[in-house]
């Protein structure tokens, strides 16, 4: 069971809150077309397509960043309840 939740943190690839990102980038696009009520120049056309991309990827990131601060957090954890049972003299089995 440890060893699934260890490797899901260590395997992370962001997808999921890339995903929310890509979707927010999306959004806010989608509402400043319709806030506009002519047509988009070229560099806005440009920033159209980059605002979504570049939110997927800090999302992705951010993502990878949680995963591997939770799989530090998750060792500290396992770590000091090793450390209560070697002192206390339990056994884990």
């Amino acid at each position: 069971m440890w060893e699934r939740k260890l490797n899901r943190y260590l395997k992370s690839c962001g997808c999921a809150e890339g995903a929310v990102g890509l979707f927010i980038g999306m959004a806010i696009v989608l509402f400043a077309y319709l806030a506009l009520n002519e047509p988009w120049s070229h560099w806005e056309i440009t920033a159209a397509v980059a605002l979504p991309l570049a939110f997927f990827a800090a999302g992705k990131m951010l993502g990878q960043r949680l995963d591997r601060l939770r799989f530090r957090k998750e060792c500290k954890r396992m770590l000091s309840r090793l450390a209560v049972e070697i002192v206390q003299g339990g056994h884990h089995g």
